[in-house]
């Protein structure tokens, strides 16, 4: 081994050795209470049973709407095929017998054959397909015109949110002040795993978050489950959606022109339309005003790191060190120095005298 070869190996034990750059690298898990917004909603606590119970019945729920998809993807691959087979070419005089608008019978027939087979696919899809929405920009359009007028747009019973399987969280973060707008909707967050099960359900290749309309009859028995296991979410500081009541306010106006066209005193017709028109405002919309009150401080524990410092010992005090055998030596010379004194003293004394 050359001289060159040594040096460079012990300069690399040197450097990899460790010392105080390794030290200060080394940290702890620590735990630390902070302030939190007091302005979040809480999500529903469910447990994996109940996660387990819920997902098992809306798979079920779900599973024709799944079968009636794999069975249009079938035909029209079996549609594709027979299309591919019998091609438009030239006609076969012998075979084909051509009709008053210069078509060809073989043609007329396939024609009739697609579009019998597209019927079929459309009557054929099952009735719950009316009654859900699937994907989660589906349910936030549904949402947004609940929360615009309730009456017109009923707000879905439930919404199912595979939120074990989502992130990040800004995808379904904003479901929650939505839902929460809206007093009869349920929120049923499904744990990790439902994605892949409700996705094969569906006959899809991923599924983040399904609803169930208002009115549906098909799916009672979940929503009546559901029920049971979740609330519906209350935030006394959001406002609640717009109620507009059309029908009211077109009897207000037709009261109000009834009164005209009969021949009133002028008082009497104002009477009459202010008694009308206080019961029922005029404006199409009637916002609910909730007083927000006072909102509890929220604190929370955050996980984070901390170095790990190494500190030196420290030095010893003086009135902490062992006694040695030569303090009682310099205790008996400082008595010996303080007896020298009082006796110098004296002498000094008898010569003034």
């Amino acid at each position: 081994m050359s001289g060159k070869q040594a040096k460079n190996q012990n300069a690399k034990a040197a450097t990899f050795s460790g010392g105080l750059r390794s030290e200060a690298k080394k940290s702890k898990i620590v735990y630390k209470n902070v302030l939190d917004t007091p302005f979040n909603i809480p999500w529903p606590e469910v447990t994996a049973e109940d996660s387990a119970t819920i997902l098992d019945a809306l798979c079920e729920l779900l599973e024709p709407i799944g079968a009636h998809r794999d069975q249009c993807r079938t035909d029209a691959s079996k549609n594709e095929r027979s299309r591919k087979k019998i091609r438009p070419g030239k006609p076969n005089t012998a075979l084909a017998s051509p009709n008053h608008d210069g078509t060809n019978t073989t043609q007329m027939i396939l024609t009739s054959e697609f579009s019998k087979s597209s019927t079929e696919m459309k009557t054929d899809a099952p009735s719950i397909m009316q009654s859900i929405s699937i994907g989660i920009n589906s349910v936030t359009k549904t949402l947004e015109r609940s929360v615009q007028d309730v009456v017109k747009f009923p707000p879905p019973s439930a919404i199912f949110l595979c939120k074990g399987d989502l992130a990040p969280s800004h995808l379904y973060s904003h479901l929650g002040p939505m839902v929460a707008m809206v007093p009869t909707t349920l929120l049923f967050p499904l744990h990790k795993g439902s994605e892949q099960r409700l996705s094969k359900a569906l006959g899809m290749k991923a599924v983040g978050a399904v609803a169930v309309l208002a009115g549906s009859k098909e799916a009672e028995d979940v929503v009546m489950i559901l029920s049971r296991m979740v609330e519906p979410l209350s935030v006394p500081w959001l406002p609640k959606a717009a109620t507009i009541t059309p029908k009211k306010v077109a009897a207000s106006k037709e009261g109000a022109e009834r009164m005209i066209s009969e021949p009133h005193s002028q008082s009497a017709l104002n009477d009459g339309i202010r008694s009308k028109t206080d019961d029922v405002p005029l404006s199409t919309t009637k916002k609910e005003t909730n007083s927000a009150g006072w909102i509890p401080t929220n604190i929370k524990s955050v996980k984070t790191t901390m170095p790990v410092v190494v500190r030196a010992p420290k030095a010893p005090k003086e009135s902490d060190k062992p006694q040695t055998q030569a303090q009682p030596l310099i205790h008996q010379n400082r008595k010996g120095q303080q007896g020298n004194k009082r006796l110098a003293d004296g002498l000094t004394k008898e010569k003034l005298q």
